[in-house]
């Protein structure tokens, strides 16, 4: 018995004890949780991993620019409201450009938000189509009647070229 003890006792030491320090450190950065071995880990080490990988996943969130690549759910109640708040400003952002509509996330804007890039995509349409090099993709049903004028006679210009 007292060997079976002091085996069990040696085997709590080695269960406590990283089986794979090269993992560990990999794991432990959070940075790359589908690069870590989490089977590999003790216990001890999960729960370090899960507090680093849950520190990691909400500085990728807090930026609100790649809403893909959070992990929602890993977010106290506090962190998704800051991070909701960041994800509209990112938008907004990406939105008032007007250079990328199919980017922006209409339904996140406030009233006088959607104005402001509703102007800013008319205004980056009309670009785009009085430069008479791009007709497909120029949204002609977007222009005032006086910008559709002027737009079809820089496409023929363009044309003539």
């Amino acid at each position: 018995r007292s060997t079976q003890s002091r085996s069990s006792a040696a085997s709590d030491v080695y269960k406590r004890q990283s089986r794979d320090r090269g993992n560990f450190e990999t794991c432990i950065s959070g940075e790359y949780p589908s690069l870590c071995k989490h089977s590999l880990l003790t216990r001890e080490e999960a729960v370090q991993v899960e507090a680093a990988e849950k520190r990691a996943n909400f500085r990728t969130c807090i930026s609100g620019e790649y809403p893909s690549l959070c992990k929602h759910s890993w977010l106290t109640r506090e962190e998704s409201s800051q991070v909701n708040n960041a994800e509209k400003r990112a938008n907004y952002r990406t939105c008032v450009t007007g250079e990328y509509p199919s980017l922006c996330k209409h339904s996140l804007l406030t009233g006088e938000e959607a104005i402001q890039v509703q102007a800013a995509e008319h205004q980056a349409n009309f670009r785009t189509c009085i430069s008479g090099d791009y007709p497909s993709l120029c949204k002609h049903t977007l222009l005032t009647p006086d910008e559709a004028v002027m737009v079809v006679e820089a496409e023929r210009r363009a044309k003539g070229r």
